[in-house]
């Protein structure tokens, strides 16, 4: 590798949203979309575009603003051959300036914000009406505001307007989980978009998260929804095929510092950070600029590091707003929990129609926000050559492993609020208790039948109420991955070889591997169980040996064979495991604990029963 001082000083890169002069001025910018941004003006006059956080609306915004205020001849030549499109005024909204959590607040943070735009735009007299409108009179603010678009309409018969808007339907992202609120909120704004829609404006530009949603947007208006069309997929986002064009310079010097080919480095970002599709045939896959601009920033400040030693951040994911929308819309589709955990997963089916669906309260799955948040790509038809396409399902999943860390880290989050500990202060003091009886020296030494104690202890404090249905291994299996992480262990659900997913994996830090089957005892061998005590010690060792060999024929044994069967642990041998031990558990499903188990590796296979006695006799 080349030394430091011999890299190249390349223009430092915009890391938050800069106006477009300035971005084309003093850094990296994406003019190669100029003559896209063109054709859409000269195609269309109402146009509406949903897209995810931080994958430049707010620059398409800003470089709209400037295509319809630069004169001609004034020397910027940004938008192809010196073109323009001037007009009299641009109104510039934000929905991030609307705030409230019912109508009245709302209407009223609306009608300040169309004063400030109107301001803006030299247009002084709307200011001027707003706050007479807003302190004449005890009328509702939606009245008031029905009342400022009469007088603005008035302005819009004598010259003509454009009006770009920003992150339209920021209000309404917020109270997902409140149906009331929503709607209210929604009637609102339904009124201002159709008034906006009517009033043949010049062009109309509208940008935010959702798809046409209740407000009416779209439906019942001139507005064209452009969200799913292949023509406009690459309008907002870098194309993957750009990508390697637009940071050539920057991938040569990431290269040079993780000591790797500019190949391994572009399969590395794709697979991290690329994948975001929108178009309905699925063929654009992008980035987020924000993604790119701050990898390549952080790694041109590293030290010489290896492509598997750097730290390859969420950007996107950390920054993006998304994560309080995605906890609203878990609050709300609590009852899709499995749904919810699989997607980190397995792909899911996903219908055209659904992701255009424009009633997002009367959803039974929240797979269209998820789509449009960013959370879920496009992936594939299931069957592309159907003649229908519109009635054949997508393959959905979540859209690159930066996305996916990060959707699990939200939906533990939310777990770890519903379980009954409510906080993570509860993880941290029964970390301790454990600490004490000495939990991680029991798993080194192999004593799984005292770490399956501790697990009872564990899952006698949640609140099984809190989910349904509990019969359910992925909700075990990512529960249980939460608890061992809160002990500094390292716990993965789902790990894929060819053969099928392992429920749980749990590392040490001395590389001890231990892979979790988790299975359920049938009610015949419950009844069983329930005629044998195992922990009354009046009971007789045969009868509890007896019970024991008839769950382990029922139960343990045929786990054991699954895992054997499928290679789990394979991927842990082959990444260096000091050691790998199957653990096969058998829970009961009416008591939410484990009532037996078995431990086999190389050296040793014991049966054990997983007594619940309270942590002090452990």
């Amino acid at each position: 590798m080349s030394e430091t001082s011999s890299l190249p000083t390349l223009p430092i890169l915009p890391l938050g949203f800069i106006p477009w002069l300035q971005l084309h001025q003093r850094s990296l910018n994406s003019d190669q979309h100029t003559a896209q941004v063109l054709r859409l003006v000269q195609s269309y006059r109402q146009v509406f575009i949903a897209r995810p956080h931080l994958m430049g609306k707010t620059t398409l915004i800003s470089k709209l603003h400037e295509l319809f205020t630069i004169e001609p001849g004034d020397g910027h030549k940004y938008f192809g051959q010196n073109k323009s499109v001037p007009c009299d005024a641009v109104i510039t909204l934000s929905g991030n300036a609307l705030y409230g959590d019912d109508a009245e607040t709302v209407a009223r943070s609306l009608m300040l914000e169309l004063g400030r735009a109107y301001r803006e735009a030299d247009f002084l007299q709307v200011t001027t009406k707003v706050k007479k409108l807003l302190t004449a009179s005890d009328a509702p603010a939606e009245t008031k505001l029905g009342l400022l678009l009469m007088e603005l309409s008035k302005i819009a018969t004598k010259q003509e307007l454009v009006f770009l808007v920003d992150d339209w339907d920021y209000p309404l992202r917020a109270h997902l989980d409140d149906e009331s609120r929503f709607n209210q909120i929604a009637a609102v704004l339904r009124g201002f978009y159709h008034w906006l829609s009517a009033s043949n404006p010049k062009f109309l530009f509208i940008t935010g998260i959702m798809r046409d949603p209740v407000t009416g947007i779209v439906s019942g208006t001139q507005i064209q929804d452009l969200s799913m069309e292949p023509r406009w997929a690459d309008l907002i986002g870098i194309p993957e095929a750009e990508m390697k064009t637009l940071y050539a310079p920057y991938l040569e010097v990431a290269a040079q510092r993780l000591n790797c080919s500019k190949e391994q480095l572009v399969t590395r970002l794709k697979y991290t950070y690329g994948g975001f599709c929108f178009d309905r045939e699925g063929k654009v896959k992008l980035y987020s600029p924000f993604d790119l601009n701050h990898f390549f920033t952080e790694v041109q400040t590293t030290t010489s590091a290896s492509l598997d030693d750097f730290p390859f951040e969420s950007y996107w994911s950390k920054n993006a707003p998304a994560g309080l929308d995605l906890r609203s819309l878990i609050a709300r589709y609590k009852f899709n929990l499995l749904q919810l955990l699989a997607l980190p997963h397995d792909p899911i089916a996903c219908y055209e129609e659904q992701l255009q669906r424009p009633n997002y309260m009367a959803l039974e799955q929240p797979l269209q926000l998820l789509t449009v948040l960013g959370f879920l790509a496009l992936r594939w038809r299931t069957e592309p050559k159907a003649q229908n396409l519109q009635t054949t399902p997508w393959c959905c999943a979540l859209t690159n492993l930066a996305v996916n860390s990060y959707y699990r880290t939200v939906l533990h989050d939310f777990l770890y609020d519903n379980l009954g500990l409510h906080t993570r202060t509860a993880f941290e003091y029964y970390e301790q208790e454990m600490m004490q009886m000495g939990l991680w020296q029991s798993l080194n030494g192999g004593n799984v039948e005292t770490v399956c104690a501790h697990i009872n202890q564990f899952l006698s404090k949640i609140r099984f109420d809190a989910f349904s249905p509990w019969d359910s291994k992925a909700i075990y299996s990512e529960i249980l991955a939460l608890w061992f992480n809160s002990q500094d262990l390292t716990a993965r659900t789902g790990t894929a070889n060819n053969r099928g997913r392992s429920d749980l994996e749990v590392e040490t830090s001395e590389r001890k591997v231990y892979v979790f089957e988790l299975r359920f005892i049938e009610p015949e061998v419950q009844d069983t169980l329930l005629a044998t005590n195992h922990n009354d010690e009046a009971c007789p060792d045969e009868a509890k040996s007896a019970a024991l060999q008839q769950l382990d024929q029922a139960v343990l044994s045929p786990g054991k064979q699954y895992v054997l069967d499928r290679g789990y642990g394979i991927n842990a041998q082959t990444m260096g495991a000091s050691s790998i031990t199957g653990v096969v558990l058998a829970i009961d499903p009416q008591q939410h604990r484990i009532v037996a188990g078995r431990s086999f590796n190389k050296e040793s296979d014991e049966l054990f029963w997983a007594h619940t006695a309270s942590l002090a006799t452990i």
